[in-house]
């Protein structure tokens, strides 16, 4: 999807007439900020004019009134936070609601973003994902949140962002020991590399979500920087994409 000469990914199972999603990509054409792209990262070392800016942009695009963007301040827990408005959730790394309106957004750059709906139920829910909330199971808690909300396992749709791949994703002992043994090669690397999107997706399996309702985005941000923002490769200069997802108002 191209808005504003932005280019969005429009996630095919996320998209209908009860709920709207998007995913920003790095769009290195578009220049605002001291960050090359279009950086929505309230976290990096832009200029919070710029970042408030574009997450204006986001609203008019994405048609959402203002004060209700709910935003986070993600610090790789498995908190998962019930937002019935607009507004900065600090540490909390997901969010659910049932309120139509209600955009909610995850900032990544190299770690997963995973959103989840129920359109039977009329519940959504977006999760932050790297390696620590993984293993902390955000993506559990998540889906309990939204279970306590109404939603139904069975019925809960997903979408997995673009992250690091395992070809890229080395690690020390500590972390590779905390993944599941199938999930890390120690085979092919001279240390371990672990699978952050094949852990993310044993976990929505393992939990009752159907794996044909799962979508899992191609693609590896650190090997495809100039599609994706990566914290890894740019360190301090990486802006932050964001995933974004809502209930529709004329529900």
């Amino acid at each position: 999807m191209h808005s504003n000469n932005l280019t969005f990914i429009r996630p095919d199972n996320l998209n209908n007439d009860v709920v709207s999603s998007w995913f920003s990509l790095k769009n290195m054409d578009y220049q605002s900020g001291k960050i090359l792209g279009f950086n929505l990262g309230t976290n990096t070392n832009d200029d919070p004019n710029v970042i408030e800016k574009n997450i204006e942009l986001i609203q008019e695009i994405t048609s959402t009134e203002p004060g209700f963007i709910a935003l986070t301040k993600q610090v790789h827990s498995n908190k998962v936070n019930y937002v019935q408005s607009g507004g900065l959730n600090e540490g909390y790394d997901a969010l659910v609601t049932d309120k139509p309106g209600v955009l909610l957004s995850i900032q990544v750059a190299d770690c997963a973003a995973v959103l989840l709906a129920d359109d039977q139920h009329k519940v959504i829910g977006a999760a932050h994902a790297g390696w620590r909330g993984a293993v902390s199971n955000v993506v559990t808690e998540t889906i309990n949140s939204m279970i306590e909300l109404g939603a139904k396992t069975e019925s809960i749709r997903v979408y997995i962002s673009a992250c690091i791949s395992l070809e890229r994703f080395e690690v020390g002992d500590e972390v590779a020991d905390q993944f599941p043994a199938s999930l890390v090669d120690y085979e092919n690397y001279n240390k371990a590399h672990v699978d952050l999107k094949g852990l993310l997706k044993a976990q929505l399996i393992q939990e009752g979500i159907r794996e044909e309702s799962i979508l899992s985005e191609d693609g590896c941000t650190m090997l495809e920087n100039h599609k994706y923002y990566s914290y890894r490769k740019e360190g301090k200069s990486s802006g932050r994409m964001m995933a974004l997802i809502k209930l529709k108002n004329n529900l």
